[in-house]
Formats: C-alpha cells, sequence, structure tokens
C-alpha cells in the first residue's frame, strides 16, 4: 500500500513536466487524481494510461470559470480534497 493511498489530489498543469511526473508519482502511490490542463491531445492520452485513476479537467486553472468547474468535479466524486500541487509560469509585470 502506497504513502498516499485513499488520497484525493488535484493537480493544476499536471498534463506536462514536473506536473505530469508528480501526477505518475502520486499514483503509483496509491492517490486518485484531478488533472487540469491546457492541452486536450494530452489529455486524451493521460486518459488512456491513467484509466479510473485520475479525473481530467481541460482548461487554465487562472481562470475563474476553470477553478470553479475543478472544485464542482472534486465534490462530485470525492468527499474530501487532501491536497493541491499546482505547476504553473511565473507572470511579471512590466
Amino acid at each position: 500500500m502506497g504513502s498516499l493511498q485513499n488520497k484525493n489530489l488535484i493537480i493544476a498543469g499536471g498534463t506536462g513536466g514536473m506536473g505530469l511526473s508528480a501526477a505518475r508519482a502520486f499514483i503509483k502511490e496509491g492517490a486518485s487524481l484531478l488533472i487540469i490542463g491546457r492541452d486536450e491531445s494530452k489529455i486524451e492520452q493521460l486518459q488512456k494510461e491513467f484509466g479510473d485513476k485520475a479525473l481530467f479537467l481541460q482548461g487554465d486553472i487562472a481562470s475563474e470559470a476553470v477553478a470553479t468547474e475543478m472544485i464542482k468535479m472534486a465534490r462530485e466524486h470525492w468527499t474530501t480534497i487532501d491536497g493541491l500541487y499546482h505547476v504553473g509560469s511565473i507572470v511579471t509585470g512590466k
């Protein structure tokens, strides 16, 4: 049994790079995931890879509508949210 067995985690930016690496590691440790990412084709590939171990939401977490849908999806599927892993770019003003 993994150290994240029965834990429900959200990964924002989880379809590539560090977010995807974290998703694979979390699943290996037994977590259920809700993964948010912008690239629809990557989401389709990952749905095949992760099967029923992950839910997916296409969009940018910076959007209020996407953030609201994320919470709605989590509440519909889980009784708890045990963590949020956010991978994003740093935006700076000029």
